[in-house]
């Protein structure tokens, strides 16, 4: 919102802050003159912010400084910054510790012909990053900070929560909120107790916690969804530097916490996780929870809810019967599950990953909302079907990819299975065909069709939102459609997929494990493992008509189109390497074995399937081996 027309009333200069700075320092780093008198001092983590009513227009300033711990923080502040009114001068000012890396999360906000931005990053008695944005026109103090640290440059990152609007009141309230753009503060009355009716609001998040802050014993409220944009396996490390690092209460605190490693703190104190805490625990192999100091249940369960989002991998052997029941059966018992020896990257990983689902299952944001049936949300978040596009000249491996689509998690399935070629299935196929307990439509194509073309008119007859190539001849985890559609949302990428990380080469009979660097955003995924909207299949003009490099040439245009492409844990894939020379099982991707033999982290005999299978090893030298690497491995 922009107002062009000056008030007629004394402008005013603000400074809002989650933590008070020392405000003539952090004046000076902005080189502006320091009179006390002139400025007003804004605590947005008040018990309750004043305002005559919240839906009358907000105060006019001739600057406002907005000083932040975190983007974490800057997050849960925008539904209070709702009524703070506009500025002619905005500057946002985050605290970073370190090398800075969790600055990645603030965005630089777009701005007009006539508006001058500038980003610093300065040291005082703090270092900061500080986005100003100076001009002519009245700019809206929440649009700047939700340019920032809303994530307001991707469609899938700003999407409402389920169609909800919530009203806030103050800063723990606004943790329900997690960066939503139509979150709000509404005003309490006079006796603290009751929310006016607000039209741009369904229901007020204060009301969803409903215990008395002086019993401990108290749990019957809930926990408010974990922040994805700050809090995902984005970055997650295979293989950590470090051993075990314990949490403990603050002593003589009920609620503040710190992270401790050999004795030594990490970090600051504090009361729910940041960026910054985050990237600290990274570097560990996992945070111990035995043994930790319990007074207030619900701000420990909801650490842990944010640990177990970002996949830390936490040791619990046994955890508080009330902080249990906060977080409920199914991640309990993933809370609990056994971290596995040091050495066993795979094993540690895959607890990891569990974990992760667990709570992301029932704590991502719009899910949470969703699921709780808040505000008559229920019927408007669902969960999306999922076309499995399945193309293939090998009708002998039918029966197989068909086993492993039968035994996904995820429910929402459909196939289209479009057979390039001879149509004619042999007695076997047939049966496992006319087997399958799911939907399934059969396309026919002829051979003459290029391979991009059968995908083509494999997606227009899906029925499904979202599409997902899989390959007749790899090997898929149970949960690897699953994790897919949480990495979509979680991660807000358009485009999503797995890492080539693990790779059976059928003609050495060996599998190996490639060096990668954990989830994160990219701009490759395995074409086997792609999932993205169908809309948005249709706005890029679909796969390219041409008989190779398909894959490559549908990530292209998606990355052209301002798409996001996301590479999730390679623990649910498996590449399954025929030998070159095999032309009745030729690849469209025609690589040489030694490229899968690049960058080897571990390798195993036969044919190992990764920890998220289930079972290590499927069947070790079910193939016949090749001579032409024995010298390259000695313990062939």
């Amino acid at each position: 919102m922009v107002f062009t027309n000056s008030p007629s009333r004394n402008l005013s200069k603000t400074i809002a802050f989650t933590s008070k700075p020392d405000v003539n320092d952090l004046l000076q780093l902005l080189d502006i003159p320091y009179i006390e008198s002139d400025w007003t001092l804004r605590d947005l983590t008040a018990s309750h912010l004043r305002r005559e009513t919240s839906m009358a227009p907000g105060p006019w300033h001739q600057i406002y400084v907005i000083v932040v711990n975190s983007i974490a923080e800057a997050r849960q502040i925008l539904p209070l910054l709702t009524v703070e009114g506009v500025a002619k001068e905005l500057v946002f000012m985050i605290k970073y510790w370190g090398s800075g890396l969790a600055l990645e999360h603030a965005n630089i906000p777009r701005t007009a012909v006539d508006q001058v931005l500038t980003v610093t990053n300065l040291r005082g008695a703090h270092r900061y990053r500080a986005i100003r944005l100076t001009g002519n026109a009245w700019q809206d103090i929440n649009k700047f900070a939700f340019e920032i640290a809303g994530c307001s440059h991707n469609d899938l990152r700003k999407l409402p929560l389920s169609g909800v609007r919530l009203g806030v009141h103050d800063f723990e309230s606004s943790s329900w909120a997690v960066g939503d753009g139509l979150a709000r503060w509404v005003a309490l009355d006079s006796d603290q107790s009751v929310v006016p009716v607000v039209d741009s609001v369904d229901i007020h998040a204060g009301s969803l916690r409903t215990h008395s802050q002086d019993s401990a014993e108290d749990i019957h409220y809930l926990l408010p969804p974990v922040d994805s944009v700050i809090f995902s396996p984005t970055g997650f490390d295979v293989y950590p530097k470090n051993g075990e690092a314990s949490l403990t209460r603050v002593s003589g605190s009920r609620n503040s916490w710190q992270l401790v490693s050999d004795r030594k703190p990490i970090g600051a104190e504090f009361y729910s996780l940041d960026e910054n805490i985050l990237a600290e625990v990274r570097s560990f192999e996992h945070i111990n929870i035995d043994g930790v100091d319990v007074e207030d249940h619900w701000s420990l369960a909801r650490i842990l809810t944010q640990l177990a989002m970002a996949g830390v991998p936490l040791k619990v052997s046994n955890l508080n019967q009330n902080v249990g029941e906060l977080l409920g059966t199914e991640l309990t018992g993933a809370l609990c599950g056994e971290i596995v020896k040091q050495d066993d990257a795979s094993a540690r990983e895959s607890y990891s990953i569990d974990l992760r689902r667990s709570v992301m299952k029932q704590f991502l944001p719009r899910l949470r909302i969703s699921d709780l049936g808040i505000g008559g949300s229920r019927c408007v978040y669902k969960t999306p079907d999922v076309s499995i596009i399945l193309a293939t000249r090998r009708r002998k491996l039918i029966p197989q990819i068909l086993e492993q689509i039968e035994r996904q998690s995820y429910s929402n399935l459909e196939i289209i299975l479009a057979i390039h070629g001879d149509p004619t299935t042999s007695d076997d196929v047939e049966l496992a065909i006319n087997s399958y307990g799911g939907r399934l439509v059969r396309l026919y194509c002829e051979s003459s069709l290029p391979f991009g073309m059968v995908l083509n008119r494999a997606s227009e007859v899906a029925s499904g939102q979202l599409l997902t190539k899989m390959d007749d001849d790899d090997w898929y985890s149970p949960s690897h459609i699953e994790d897919l559609v949480l990495a979509r949302e979680y991660s807000g990428a358009e485009l999503v997929g797995a890492p080539v990380e693990f790779s059976y080469l059928e003609g050495l009979d060996i599998t190996t494990r490639r060096s990668h660097g954990g989830e994160r955003f990219t701009d490759h995924v395995a074409g086997g493992t792609m999932m993205l909207s169908k809309n948005d299949l249709r706005q890029v003009g679909g796969w390219r008509p041409v008989s190779n490099s398909v894959d490559r040439g549908l990530i292209d245009s998606m990355l052209v189109a301002g798409a996001m492409v996301y590479r999730t844990h390679g623990q649910n894939y498996v590449l399954h390497r025929r030998p070159s020379a095999s032309k009745d099982q030729a690849h469209t991707w025609d690589a040489h074995e030694s490229v899968f033999l690049r960058d080897v982290e571990e390798q195993w005999n036969g044919l190992v399937l990764p920890a998220q299978f289930g079972s290590r090893v499927t069947g070790a030298g079910l193939f016949e081996r090749s001579d032409e690497f024995l010298s390259i491995f000695s313990s062939c």
